[in-house]
């Protein structure tokens, strides 16, 4: 296990809680433009609090589970989904498996780079909370059985970390009255516990972050932005978006996306980006409706984010959404004003 190398993925974690997730306080650049764009795309699922991990190798994002819509004749109805799905960069297609994780939610997936393999574990369904992984292996679902695993746990994060050549896995919540601050390393065969703990984290998002050879955690509560390195997560003491739970966040174009969750059980629709070690709050003209538990990728095909479905706190969304964000961002700066 290499240890001594740098972690290549910067985490960004979002604890439940009031407040803000601020550090040294500072003012910095809002930037405007069009913003968020509708997409069409014919038979796509309505749900909430499902995953998704992005193969960068066959260009698809795959959904599993969640809390989804379903029709039987006239009656709709609220489940939750075992289904998967995959989204190519133009349309989403419902694919089968000889063997398939049980239906759940809150639940999370990455893309294993080192083994073209995506990874879940854990989530929870009808009061039961799991801590079972499996893999896609691009064909199918296979269940593994490693010597050890995480405990229990729902509303973690997972992020693939080039430096360690595993996926981690940061936090979560045991459904009762447990919050996790641990983190795990899956080698592709066992899970690893790692000497490295931050504050306790549900509903966070981890994202890579490339420029910086970090991973990068978005705290909900007043936790602000972490980084995880060899000697463990440390605090960048930066200025944070607000505080929010179930927002969603993701790598792409240099720059990292961080929209959407829960403020104070609020639905929200803000944007944010992360770049050059810094937060930006984009004021855009065109904004998705306000949601959590929704799902954000970087779409390599059509080198954009997504943002899709989530809950409005009434209903389960379907609606999907794509934010190309100019490379010369800086032309679209507005008088530096100072986060609320």
């Amino acid at each position: 296990m290499k240890f001594s190398t740098m972690v290549k993925v910067f985490l960004i974690l979002v604890l439940a809680g009031a407040g803000l997730g601020y550090g040294i306080g500072y003012a910095v650049n809002l930037f405007q433009f069009n913003g968020w764009k509708v997409i069409k795309s014919n038979g796509a699922p309505r749900v909430a609090f499902g995953a998704v991990a992005y193969d960068k190798n066959s260009n698809y994002a795959l959904l599993f589970g969640g809390i989804a819509v379903t029709t039987n004749g006239t009656e709709t109805q609220q489940t939750w989904s075992w289904f998967t799905w995959k989204w190519d960069g133009a349309r989403w297609e419902q694919l089968t498996s000889r063997n398939n994780p049980s239906a759940r939610e809150k639940h999370a997936m990455a893309y294993d780079e080192s083994r073209d393999e995506i990874v879940l574990f854990g989530g929870s369904s009808n009061g039961n909370v799991y801590n079972d992984t499996w893999v896609w292996t691009g064909e199918e679902w296979v269940e593994k059985k490693p010597k050890h695993s995480p405990p229990i746990r729902c509303c973690h994060a997972m992020i693939y970390d080039p430096a360690l050549e595993g996926v981690i896995l940061y936090g979560g919540w045991d459904g009762k009255d447990i919050f996790r601050n641990d983190t795990w390393l899956w080698d592709g065969e066992d899970w690893v516990e790692l000497p490295y703990y931050a504050p306790f984290m549900s509903g966070h998002a981890l994202a890579q972050y490339p420029p910086d050879g970090n991973i990068i955690s978005i705290q909900t509560s007043q936790q602000g932005t972490w980084s995880l390195t060899t000697d463990g997560w440390l605090d960048l003491a930066i200025q944070s978006p607000p505080s929010r739970s179930d927002g969603r966040a993701d790598f792409g174009n240099g720059q990292i996306i961080l929209f959407g969750g829960s403020q104070n059980s609020v639905p929200a629709n803000d944007t944010w980006l992360y770049m050059d070690s810094a937060w930006y709050q984009l004021l855009l003209r065109n904004n998705p409706s306000a949601r959590y538990g929704h799902i954000l990728f970087y779409d390599q095909v059509r080198e954009s984010f997504i943002v899709f479905g989530g809950s409005d706190r009434v209903n389960i969304l379907g609606d999907m959404w794509e934010l190309k964000v100019p490379k010369d961002i800086s032309k679209f700066s507005v008088s530096p004003t100072p986060l609320p």
